[in-house]
């Protein structure tokens, strides 16, 4: 009988831990989806005249062109928005 508690201790205390990771993950979740209003790394970018892709880049405007990491960056923002990105050829 002794090894059915000691079983039941190890995973009672492995379910705890996973509780525990799992809080810690959804509170990582949470706190990037929250807005970043107070953020003082978040800075917004204006709208710039006229029609993005005809006069301007949106990628450029943001900051993530001009190298492989930061158009990764770009790509990653459109796949989470869900968005496609343009067609320039």
């Amino acid at each position: 009988m002794h090894s059915h508690d000691s079983l039941y201790t190890t995973l009672k205390a492995e379910m705890q831990n996973q509780k525990a990771e799992n809080a810690a993950l959804q509170e990582k979740i949470n706190k990037a989806l929250t807005p970043a209003n107070n953020d003082p790394e978040m800075t917004k970018i204006l709208k710039p005249k006229g029609t993005a892709g005809m006069d301007y880049s949106i990628q450029i405007e943001m900051g993530l062109s001009g190298s492989k990491k930061k158009n990764d960056k770009y790509k990653g923002i459109l796949i989470c928005g869900n968005l496609t990105l343009p067609n320039y050829g």
